[in-house]
């Protein structure tokens, strides 16, 4: 069986036969055509309003024409969640995707430092109705000075939270990308 490179996962193979989702499929044709429009310098730059506003008109065009031929769209199965809701999860894997990768699947971080400093970026939500948390543990800014220079996107491994194993394959089957989550 060959390996393909997949652009939109960091240094990640993507068997040839693996299914990925709608939504996923969409927002790669979405980043590919941005890409291949715009520069990197100029979808990092004062472009980047433009470049991503491009990007959100084609993955929308995706959408249409899936609903023209009738090919069922699958609803968007999280909601965003306070941390008030995740108390009794713990740590059950890593998440081996960057920062922009997550916020493709599920937007920017909707939580920011911890009160005792060992979380910079969280993600609380609830995916086909299990408590998932998604968070970077000791390793940003608010932990040590040494990370005093860490951003988001210099992260390649966060933490995912649950209240038992089968979250990692709840945010596996969601992704449509075998290899992204590792049981701990």
């Amino acid at each position: 069986m060959k390996n393909i490179k997949n652009p939109e996962i960091d240094n990640y193979n993507v068997l040839i036969n693996k299914r990925l989702s709608i939504n996923t499929a969409i927002n790669l044709v979405g980043k590919i055509i941005q890409n291949t429009i715009f520069s990197e310098k100029e979808s990092e730059s004062t472009m980047k309003l433009f470049s991503n506003s491009v990007k959100e008109d084609i993955i929308k065009k995706c959408y249409e024409v899936l609903k023209i031929y009738n090919i069922p769209i699958p609803e968007k199965q999280f909601e965003l969640l306070s941390r008030n809701e995740c108390i009794g999860t713990s740590f059950q894997g890593y998440l081996l995707l960057n920062y922009n990768q997550i916020v493709e699947l599920f937007g920017p971080s909707n939580y920011g430092p911890s009160g005792d400093g060992k979380i910079d970026w969280e993600w609380v939500l609830k995916l086909n109705g299990e408590v998932i948390t998604i968070y970077n543990y000791k390793t940003g800014p608010s932990y040590s000075k040494q990370n005093i220079n860490v951003k988001p996107q210099d992260l390649k491994r966060w933490h995912i939270g649950g209240t038992s194993k089968e979250v990692l394959a709840n945010i596996e089957n969601y992704i449509g990308i075998s290899g992204v989550v590792v049981e701990c």
